[in-house]
């Protein structure tokens, strides 16, 4: 848990929170007068002094909340969002009335964050401001249109700054790859020993995907039945050790056999049966 402090006074004529809180005080002088009516009338009817004497402390220690300002803010759940974003977002400085901060709005605006997936934002009296928020976790690299982004599960855009820090995540290329990277990477997962290999998925026409190994060769996955494929892939290789062979490409979009490319001076692949290959 960390504590937030704002740097820089804001110099408004009269800020909304401070309307809102000289509005209470407004509310406390005429719950006052009220009662200062009510005291006179009470005693012409014989009511105590006591019962007079309670309610105007109870109206004056509402007066005095309505001078509490904020003397701490503290945040939870925070790892890789900055802390000046959510400093600005969050728009609460000490000394600000704590009556007229507005804990819906201040969760809205760290919301729109990209890092902050949800945030809470609670008043604790007399002086403090709790927030408590659950960061996106990075998932995936995303390029698009030449721009790189970190995306999380959903493909949901987290930052596009400070990207190196992310640079072990798996990348994926293309317009719709980002909201179809989580169903890719579960696929590619359930074969393991190929799955640690890859380095990047490209989508192609928006209908399949070529994947890149981390030797730069390139697996052609099919259209229809990717999953199929993959395992296809994977049974060669634990027999065959294909991937590592002089290769450019593994194509899997046939059915019945895959189709490889091989480097110019590569010599044929004769140990591997026409059949699988």
């Amino acid at each position: 848990m960390s504590t937030l402090t704002g740097s820089a006074k804001r110099n408004r004529k009269i800020s909304s929170r401070k309307r809102t809180a000289l509005m209470f005080q407004l509310f406390v002088l005429v719950v006052v007068a009220a009662t200062l009516g009510f005291g006179s009338y009470a005693w012409r009817t014989d009511l105590t002094g006591k019962m007079i004497n309670a309610i105007v402390a109870t109206v004056w220690d509402a007066n005095d909340a309505a001078h509490l300002t904020v003397a701490e803010v503290t945040l939870a759940g925070r790892h890789n969002a900055p802390l000046k974003d959510l400093i600005l977002a969050l728009d609460v400085s000490r000394g600000d009335p704590i009556w007229g901060i507005d804990p819906t709005a201040a969760r809205a605006r760290l919301e729109a964050l990209g890092w902050v997936d949800t945030a809470s934002v609670a008043r604790r009296m007399p002086g403090q401001i709790t927030v408590h928020i659950t960061e996106r976790r990075p998932f995936a690299l995303w390029q698009d249109d030449g721009t790189l982004f970190l995306i999380d599960r959903a493909g949901v855009v987290i930052t596009d700054t400070d990207l190196g820090l992310f640079a072990e995540l798996p990348l994926v290329v293309g317009g719709d790859a980002a909201v179809r990277a989580g169903d890719l990477m579960d696929m590619l997962a359930n074969q393991p020993v190929l799955f640690a290999r890859v380095r990047a998925a490209v989508r192609v026409g928006g209908r399949r995907w070529d994947v890149h190994l981390d030797n730069d060769v390139t697996v052609r996955l099919p259209e229809n039945d990717a999953p199929a494929a993959w395992r296809r892939l994977a049974r060669i290789n634990d027999t065959y050790g294909i991937i590592d062979r002089d290769l450019l490409s593994i194509d899997l979009r046939l059915p019945d056999r895959l189709a490889v490319r091989l480097n110019p001076d590569a010599g044929p692949l004769t140990d591997i049966p026409a059949e699988e290959a």
